[in-house]
C-alpha cells in the first residue's frame, strides 16, 4: 500500500516539474504615477483578472503559464507602452510575482520593477517598457 502511495505522488510530482511555469504575476501603477493612465494584460496562455485600487489605478493579476504574456499602458494623453511578462523557467512550481509600473507626466520612459521572490525588503530588477508608434 506505502509503494502504491509513493509510485502515485511520485508521478503527481512529476507532472508538475514538467509542466509549463504556472505563476501568479500581480501588476500595479507606483503612488506618483499620474490619474488617468489604463492598462491591461495579453495572456494566450493564462488568466488575467483587472480591477482599480483605492486611487482608481489599474491592477492586473496574470495566473499560469505566462510564456508570450505581455503588458500595455496608456496614458493620458494616448502614449502606449509595452513589455514581455518576464518567465523565469528555473522555478517550475507555482511562484508569486510582484511588480511595480512607473510612469512620470511628460516622460517618454516607462519603466518596470520587479521583485520576484515577493520580499518587500530585497533590491527589485528593473526592467523597461517599449513605447509603441
Amino acid at each position: 500500500m506505502a509503494l502504491l502511495a509513493l509510485a502515485a505522488m511520485t508521478m503527481v510530482l512529476g507532472d508538475a516539474l514538467a509542466a509549463s511555469p504556472r505563476t501568479s504575476f500581480g501588476f500595479r501603477l507606483d503612488l506618483l504615477t499620474p490619474a488617468g493612465m489604463s492598462c491591461a494584460a495579453d495572456a494566450p496562455g493564462a488568466s488575467v483578472r483587472q480591477g482599480r485600487d483605492l486611487l482608481g489605478r489599474p491592477l492586473l493579476n496574470v495566473t499560469g503559464d505566462l510564456t508570450g504574456a505581455a503588458i500595455t499602458c496608456t496614458t493620458p494623453q494616448g502614449a502606449r507602452f509595452t513589455t514581455p511578462l518576464p518567465v523565469d523557467t528555473r522555478d517550475r512550481l507555482a511562484a508569486q510575482v510582484d511588480a511595480v509600473g512607473v510612469w512620470r507626466a511628460g516622460s517618454d520612459r516607462m519603466g518596470l520593477l520587479i521583485n520576484p521572490d515577493g520580499d518587500r525588503f530585497a533590491t527589485p530588477e528593473t526592467h523597461r517598457f517599449t513605447r509603441l508608434p
